[in-house]
């Protein structure tokens, strides 16, 4: 390698760091890998990428606001790529067919009270790490929220099939669960490790936990931890 090409490539050097466009992603989806498998039009392999670290790609994908595109390169030379509109194109192919091997079962049990995207989100990466979920959902139907929110962007049969996947992976779903009771998440804390809130999907928050002025949870950012040892919590107000 002469000094020209050496030098060409230290300039392209980002010292093992993700791209600007992946560390951006909050799931850091290999952006710049699904870009050039969707523009060869290699909708399988595209589907690939957003299947290692994205959960429930077919929905995620339909209402991904891509905060990747504000971090493209292609910025500096016009207009970012449209990273969403690339995902939302490619989860309209059929997905392939795929086997999740979760890692050997762990003896914790946690506790997620609500069925929105953060807390069904957090059920997958727990599910997938061995833990035992159960998953209280407050409606008669599990998503209740994420119907509520995003049909028809996202169809009914979409939302359904996603939620099969999560109980595929072992996850327990317990429907009509008494969430509004002050009692309830001492239950929780009584019969599992840790707890999790779906704020999303969680309409009040009945129980012993310092709030905001709006009287949401007060969530640390980095940990999702909240005022009481063992619960944490997440999602959008």
């Amino acid at each position: 390698m002469d000094q020209k090409e050496l030098r060409e490539l230290e300039n392209q050097c980002i010292e093992e760091n993700a791209p600007q466009c992946t560390a951006a992603c909050p799931i850091h989806i290999d952006a710049r890998a699904f870009v050039k498998e969707v523009a060869a039009s290699n909708w399988q392999e595209a589907w690939k990428v957003l299947h290692r670290t994205m959960p429930f790609p077919a929905i995620l994908g339909r209402i991904c606001d891509a905060p990747c595109q504000n971090h493209c390169k292609r910025n500096e030379a016009g207009d970012a790529i449209n990273i969403g509109a690339l995902e939302r194109a490619c989860v309209r192919h059929p997905a392939p067919k795929r086997r999740i091997l979760p890692l050997p079962a762990k003896k914790n049990k946690i506790s997620i009270i609500g069925c929105g995207l953060s807390g069904l989100s957090a059920a997958w990466d727990l599910c997938r790490k061995g833990f035992k979920v159960v998953i209280h959902e407050p409606g008669t139907r599990a998503g209740e929220a994420i119907r509520e929110k995003y049909f028809p962007l996202v169809e009914e049969a979409i939302i359904e099939a996603e939620i099969e996947s999560l109980r595929g992976l072992g996850a327990e779903i317990v429907l009509a669960a008494p969430a509004g009771e002050k009692r309830f998440l001492e239950e929780c804390l009584s019969q599992s490790d840790a707890v999790f809130l779906s704020l999303d999907a969680l309409k009040e928050v009945p129980w012993d936990l310092k709030c905001d002025e709006a009287g949401r949870p007060l969530v640390a950012s980095l940990l999702q931890t909240t005022s009481r040892e063992r619960v944490f919590a997440g999602g959008l107000p």
